[in-house]
């Protein structure tokens, strides 16, 4: 599964149905309601999670969790950008910022 990253500096950058113009105006309103204090998902905001917190609501329905952000986003987009652009994305210092998505494998309790 994959959900919006909260933290995150921009998003939607991924979006391959939508246009340059909707990515800017979607970004332009995130910015505004994190400037406004309403960047949360309880006020309507596309917000979405902290990795922190994504793992510690999944940890709570499911067995076994594992982040994969860092993993998905190689594989999505190593054919497209430089590695090295990829490896300083997805560093450990930025890839809470750099990351317009968290992503996560879980399974159920048995």
């Amino acid at each position: 599964m994959g959900v919006p990253n909260s933290r995150r500096l921009v998003g939607y950058l991924g979006s391959f149905d939508a246009t340059t113009w909707q990515k800017i105006a979607w970004n332009l309103k995130d910015w505004r309601a994190r400037a406004r204090g309403r960047f949360r998902n309880d006020l309507g905001a596309h917000a979405g999670f902290e990795r922190r917190e994504l793992a510690t609501l999944l940890e709570e329905r499911f067995g076994d969790v594992r982040l994969l952000t860092e993993e998905f986003l190689r594989y999505k987009y190593g054919d497209s950008l430089p590695r090295l652009a990829l490896d300083l994305l997805l560093a450990s210092a930025v890839v809470d910022h750099s990351a317009p998505s968290h992503y996560a494998i879980c399974r159920k309790r048995v």
